[in-house]
């Protein structure tokens, strides 16, 4: 009855989802996992499991943990249109899923005519000022410490300019501050009174609303007039060319004229724009319309408009930024964590008409980390996004740029998860730019969305795009229509997941092109990755076998994968997937079809070594820096000269990394360390130390090590922690990698823990030990409830029908 009910609950949100995905395509998906013998609650199993991890936001989890509810939230997100959709389900999203947004049902918005401009300045005035208390409130949790602490996380996170300020403080102690801001109280709308030029109580949801609908009775002067304030300049511009020079605006009305800007000074605290009309340049050396600890919100309502900032433009640090541009042709332009990109709050960019064109060299065009929720919304014109033009991603594409963007949600691993970053666009022949890490893609507890509701478009990137859900994150892309073409350099994308990741991949309609190397359907490392074109003749090009529905073994379980072309006379470069054909990948990949044909595979170049020179006199900690570096690229030779430095420098490397680095939670270093140990034999004796110490990460660090290099003379502590029921996982880990049938009895005390990732922990630590004794135990396991645990296990039974002693 149970999974019936589940079954009836997947249906209906399959018809929540609405156009994106219906019922009839949730029937596809059901059909392709009967075929490998799977159901649909086998693509809900846990992909969150990183335990070190804080501030994950409730609704990436679910996401990630579950395709159907990832698809309905985005089918929610395809619904928004304006700010007010957008606010709620920031409001939500910030609350972590817990209160609504619900506006005032009366709104106060128009005043008499014949409005002077001292009451405007006035009015605009209290109104910030309100705002302001509105914000501060946020924080009346916090001490005056804790609020620094936030202020010196938002100036150094993807700042050029790092402060030389330190946080000394654990992730933990960070996650509670965060859980104190009351982000709710932000949203409130602001209510005045006792104005004597007022005839009623204005209660103002927007005040960019209630001076567009009095925008006729306002008294607009032939001169610029600049108000001085304690919270700063407010500037009404005249009825002509105004050119703007300001380092303190709070507030900058301007009626009319092709009207410059030059700020010359960071984002405010709180500041408010509004421009009614004329070809406007915004440039700024610094910040533009952003918001760090803050509120930023700014609108222009016609021209052709240029904006251009050094870094930072668009964007939200523990603050709330909302810009809306109503009409032109439009440029933006910013290096940096810019066109609506946030980190704790939310960041709005919606340009609703014209052919515009948006360049970021990294990490924007909804581009969203730790509790951030950003969405940049196009609504009408061809547009030409372009993102990544000023950092390589060195070592794994040397020559090739970082975008981290068109759509990005992004965690900082380990420490912390990351947040929701969105781009739609509603119509328009658009074309979609990107290097790595590109168009629809969620990296560590992040979701990345992109949305492109019409026209013929064309995507292109280099490495992770497209649907993509890399490291516990997801990653979603849906075309609704056109005759469009995708194409990256290097996978896995286009509907894929790698490490606990999920990958979501729907076009609705229009004869398209696609050309990844790994993807369409792909699951790596325990993932699942899902493909879906509905319509259309389609042409696929890449010759990769890990294309078209592939599911690959890993961690002695299975992954995912299912690609599935619902009409259309279809192109492959594989005679094995024809039309009207079914074919099964891996371990637990299907691809259903219904057309085909050949392209040429493409090489790719190889990659030039970085030197390897190294002084071999320097530092052990900048030696240690170098052997820590990703064993990928164009450094793999650095990387292995280094690590042959450490151990000529026995005692010195020991002594740096039991007092420096064996609590570190960066799996590179570890890498490093496991390599220094493995090839030290002499040295292994002191992991006693970190193994009894008093730092938790060390301890388990250490475990890890003892158990893979097979240390049999630590091994007691490592028990002692078993029983007293301390690191767990680690344990249990550590006992397989001896092999020895005497720790199976401390093992099998799990076989039916409720923790998932505790059972998977004892079904691959007796696959490893592989004994009879082990296969018994396992053999209890068989019919686990979670898919994780069931692959290993049978597939394990199935090709070790006895083990020889």
């Amino acid at each position: 009855m149970k999974y019936a009910l589940m079954i009836g609950l997947l249906f209906a949100l399959s018809l929540a989802c609405g156009e994106m995905f219906t019922a009839q395509d949730s029937s596809l998906v059901n059909q392709a996992l009967n075929k490998i013998d799977l159901s649909p609650l086998d693509l809900m199993f846990l992909k969150d499991w990183s335990d070190e991890t804080y501030l994950k936001n409730n609704i990436i989890t679910k996401a990630i943990n579950n395709p159907y509810f990832f698809l309905d939230y985005a089918g929610q997100i395809n619904a928004i249109n304006n700010r007010d959709d957008f606010n709620k389900l920031a409001y939500k999203y910030l609350n972590n899923n817990e209160i609504e947004l619900n506006y005032p049902d009366t709104i106060s918005d128009s005043l008499t005519t014949n409005i002077e401009i001292s009451e405007l300045i006035d009015l605009i005035e209290t109104y910030l000022r309100i705002k302001k208390i509105h914000f501060s409130h946020m924080f009346t949790r916090l001490t005056d410490n804790e609020k620094q602490v936030l202020r010196t996380f938002s100036n150094s996170a993807f700042s050029q300019d790092v402060p030389d300020e330190e946080i000394e403080l654990t992730s933990a102690e960070f996650e509670d501050i965060i859980y104190r801001i009351n982000w709710y109280i932000f949203y409130q709308p602001v209510i005045i009174e006792n104005k004597e030029y007022l005839s009623q109580k204005l209660v103002i949801k927007s005040l960019f609303d209630f001076i567009n609908n009095n925008i006729e009775g306002i008294l607009w002067q032939e001169e610029s007039t600049i108000q001085q304030t304690d919270i700063g300049e407010i500037i009404v511009g005249s009825i002509y060319d105004d050119h703007h020079i300001t380092n303190n605006a709070i507030a900058i009305i301007e009626p009319a004229g092709n009207d410059s800007y030059t700020f010359l000074e960071n984002n405010q605290e709180s500041f408010f724009l509004f421009d009614a009309s004329g070809d406007d340049r915004y440039l700024s050396e610094n910040t533009l319309f952003s918001a760090n600890f803050g509120f930023s919100c700014a609108y222009d309502l016609s021209g052709n408009d240029y904006y251009s900032a050094k870094y930072e433009a668009f964007s939200a640090k523990f603050g709330f930024q909302e810009f809306i541009d109503f009409a032109g042709n439009d440029y933006y332009n910013s290096a940096s964590f810019s066109l609506s990109a946030s980190l704790f709050g939310s960041s709005l960019l919606i340009d609703e008409d014209g052919n515009d064109v948006y360049v970021t060299g990294q990490y924007g065009q909804g581009f969203a980390s730790t509790w951030g929720f950003s969405l940049l919304l196009d609504s009408g014109g061809s547009d030409t996004y372009i993102c990544g033009t000023s950092e390589f991603h060195a070592p794994l594409a040397p020559d090739d740029y970082r975008s981290m963007g068109q759509g990005m949600g992004f965690g900082m691993r380990p420490d912390f998860g990351g947040g929701i970053g969105i781009l739609k666009d509603k119509s328009g022949n658009d074309r979609y730019l990107g290097g790595v890490y590109a168009q629809g893609v969620g990296y560590w507890y992040g979701l990345g969305i992109l949305i492109d509701n019409a026209g013929n478009d064309f995507y292109n990137a280099v490495y992770y795009p497209q649907a993509s859900g890399i490291h516990l994150a997801g990653g979603l892309l849906y075309d609704q229509a056109g005759q469009d073409s995708y194409y990256s350099k290097h996978g896995p994308g286009q509907g894929a997941g790698h490490d606990f990741g999920l990958g979501i991949f729907i076009e609705g309609s229009g004869n398209d092109h696609y050309s990844v190397e790994g993807g369409n359907g792909l699951g790596l490392t325990n993932s699942v990755g899902i493909f879906m074109d509905k319509s259309g003749d389609d042409r696929y090009e890449n010759q990769t076998n890990s294309n078209y529905g592939y599911g690959k073994a890993a961690r002695s379980s299975g992954s995912i994968g299912i690609f599935i072309d619902a009409a259309g006379k279809d192109f492959y470069p594989h005679s094995t997937m024809q039309d009207s054909l079914d074919w099964k990948q891996g371990l637990y990949g299907i691809g259903i079809d219904t057309s085909h044909c050949q392209t040429e595979n493409k090489k790719t170049s190889e990659i030039q070594q970085v030197s390897a020179d190294i002084d071999s006199l320097a530092s052990i900690e900048e030696i240690f820096t170098y052997a820590s570096e990703w064993e990928v690229g164009n450094v793999v030779d650095r990387v292995r000269r280094a690590r042959k430095i450490l151990l000529n420098r026995e005692t010195e490397t020991v002594e740096y990394i039991i007092e420096n680095k064996i609590n570190t939670r960066d799996t590179k270093e570890y890498r490093a360390i496991k390599d220094f140990f493995e090839n030290s034999i002499d040295s292994q004796q002191d992991l006693n130390e970190p193994l009894t110490s008093q730092d938790s990460l060390a301890n388990k660090n250490a475990i890890s090590l003892v158990g893979s290099l097979k240390i049999e003379s630590l091994i007691n502590p490592i028990i002692n922690y078993y029983e007293s029921d301390k690191y767990t996982l680690a344990c249990i880990s550590a006992f397989s990698n001896f092999g020895n049938d005497d720790y199976i009895p401390y093992i099998a005390r799990y076989v039916s823990s409720p923790n998932e990732k505790v059972r998977f922990a004892v079904a691959s630590a007796l696959k490893t030990i592989n004994s009879n004794l082990a296969r018994e135990e396992l053999d209890k396991m068989k019919e686990d409830k979670s898919f994780l645990v069931r692959t290993l296990v049978l597939e394990y039974l199935k090709s070790n029908q006895e083990i020889k002693q």
